[in-house]
């Protein structure tokens, strides 16, 4: 398995439409498998969402 780790998407001045809308297209382009999940939370106005994906070999972080 590869290693753990994520990309987030953070606006406050995005909609949460727009920021749900980038996270799965990310998450999209993985490959199968690679997706762990994708989680958000919000404070005031500043929502973020994270997606958590597994690296495949000499495969980067984005």
């Amino acid at each position: 398995m590869g290693k753990v780790t994520f990309k987030m998407f953070r606006g406050t001045w995005s909609s949460w439409a727009s920021l749900f809308r980038e996270a799965a297209d990310f998450a999209n382009s993985l490959a199968e498998g690679q997706l762990i999940s994708i989680s958000h939370s919000a404070d005031h106005q500043d929502g973020v969402v994270t997606v958590w994906y597994r690296l495949r070999g000499a495969q980067k972080e984005q």
